[in-house]
């Protein structure tokens, strides 16, 4: 339970003339120490206020004693090492502590004092124990040497009231009875408050306790007392409002959040380079797997990254470092490196805006063991590869000029000895039909200076795509897959494998040349 600190006013006695204390203690009425034969004035102390728990908003619930653990029918609570309880989901009733009484002592005159005895020990709800009994004593200066008269009852208020005599009061609510949201996004939250009467909000207060989110601000006092909610890990848990008016809370609601495994990404024995890289990363999964010799591949991010050491991999490798090439390989590039004898033979024209796998494993230009293919968009508009394609052990070159690439198949060839490289001026858009095979959908080397898509049908039903190869996307790689709550547990609705072999294969026409001249000894 989160205990709420503000300040209560309590009306007692106190006795002195002169105070030594600190500003903690406000006296009232010492005119009456003019007499010295009178040394007993009335005064004011102000001491903390404590809350107390007086009752479960909801019934209690089983929750697991370990994050990410659910207890109930298919719960996996034993898997993360922990056991089921029953736990109280929220808390939403606060009853403010009293003064028990107050205690007199009279002067003493050989010692010249006397002290105020102020005990706040009970809760002012039958049956419960105020949190953080706290017992204070103040003690002052004497005025005089006279008796002590006799003490007035002392006045205790835990409840404040308003500058017409009513206590003050006000309404919260959530514009929903619950939220949903992914395992590490956030969302903005802001309670509805109404009917304030006897007062003005001071702050509102936000708490949770299971650990399934967390809650940034837990206290403002900035209308519209906005909070931040980001899921940590799966379940549902409670999120309680408490509204304050002049330092006291006098009305709260509470509303379920719901948190549910995000889609997410994963790599495998492949570095990844990128100006922000971000996934949800899975409870006993990493973000980038290692490959057949036994290492993970290195996320190396720019500007941001929500990966850490214990998500990126089991070697815990993870860069910070921009990259900066003097030298674009974008279609530009590989336009301008097309042989000549490419250019003229007219083999390598696709004339129409629709090819088959009989198309690219027939036909085509050959050079140098490669056939190539060249599709100018200018009048056709985009490419679409409508069919399954298995090219074997063809090595194949498709450039694409003044258009984007449609995938509606799978595009598959033999390892280590089969190449598929596509270069596209556009973006490329993968189907959402593509997937879901348990092996590799895609592989080969993608190349686009817009947008690489990987696409998406019904939301959080999509298949897994499992890509081989290499991906460049100058405009942005576009992760749009959602396999569901369930599936997203366990499952990356992209998995990009790294094919080293697609690497040795590809044609030195096209690689970069530079010459290195330096003077050497003769």
């Amino acid at each position: 339970m989160k205990i709420i600190f503000t300040k209560i006013l309590l009306i007692g006695i106190a006795f002195c003339v002169m105070l030594f204390e600190g500003s903690t203690v406000a006296i009232a009425g010492d005119e009456a120490c003019t007499d010295p034969s009178y040394p007993v004035c009335w005064g004011t102390a102000t001491v903390n206020q404590h809350s107390c728990n007086i009752g479960c908003a909801q019934d209690e619930v089983p929750t697991c004693t370990k994050p990410g653990g659910t207890c109930g029918v298919g719960g996996d609570c034993g898997y993360y090492g922990g056991i089921c309880v029953d736990a109280c989901p929220a808390f939403n009733e606060i009853s403010e502590c009293a003064s028990t009484g107050t205690q007199t002592v009279g002067c003493n005159t050989s010692m010249y004092n006397c002290g105020a005895y102020v005990s706040i020990s009970d809760c002012q709800y039958s049956g419960q124990d105020c949190t953080g009994v706290e017992t204070t004593t103040h003690f002052f200066s004497c005025c005089g040497g006279g008796s002590v008269p006799p003490t007035p009852t002392p006045t205790a208020t835990a409840s404040p009231t308003g500058s017409s005599g009513s206590t003050p009061s006000c309404s919260v609510t959530f514009s929903s009875p619950s939220y949903t949201l992914s395992s590490g996004a956030t969302i903005q939250i802001a309670p509805t408050i109404t009917g304030v009467s006897g007062g003005s909000v001071s702050s509102v207060y936000y708490a949770s306790s299971v650990g399934i989110i967390s809650v940034n601000p837990t206290e403002t006092s900035s209308s519209p007392y906005t909070t931040n909610v980001t899921g940590v890990s799966t379940g549902t848990e409670y999120l309680t409002t408490s509204v304050a008016l002049d330092g006291v809370v006098r009305c709260v609601a509470s509303t379920s959040i719901n948190v549910s495994n995000s889609a997410w990404w994963q790599v495998k024995d492949s570095d990844v380079v990128g100006s922000n890289i971000n996934s949800y990363v899975p409870v006993l999964s990493y973000f980038s797997e290692a490959g057949p010799g036994g290492f993970p591949g290195v996320p190396i991010y720019g500007s941001s990254t929500n990966l850490t050491n214990t998500s990126a991999s089991e070697k815990g490798w993870i860069a910070n470092s921009s990259h900066n090439s003097s030298r674009i390989f974008n279609s530009t590039y590989f336009i301008n490196r097309i042989p000549q004898e490419i250019i003229d033979n007219e083999s390598s024209i696709l004339s129409t805006n629709t090819v088959s796998e009989e198309n690219l494993t027939g036909g085509g230009a050959l050079y140098n063991g490669y056939y190539w293919y060249i599709y100018d968009g200018t009048t056709l508009g985009d490419l679409t590869i409508n069919s399954n394609v298995d090219l074997g052990t063809r090595k194949v070159i498709l450039i694409v000029k003044n258009a984007g690439m449609n995938i509606n198949g799978r595009i598959n060839l033999t390892d280590a000895s089969g190449f598929f490289l596509s270069v596209v001026n556009g973006d490329i858009d993968i189907s959402a039909s593509v997937g879901g095979s348990g092996a590799p959908d895609i592989e080969g080397v993608y190349i686009s200076d817009g947008v690489f898509n990987t696409g998406t049908g019904s939301e959080e039903n999509d298949l897994s795509l499992w890509i081989r190869g290499s991906v460049a996307g100058y405009g942005g790689v576009n992760l749009q897959r959602d396999l569901g709550d369930t599936q997203n547990g366990t499952t990356p609705a992209e998995y990009f494998e790294y094919a080293p072999d697609q690497e040795l294969l590809f044609p030195i026409s096209l690689a970069y040349k530079a010459t290195n001249w330096r003077e050497v000894a003769p």
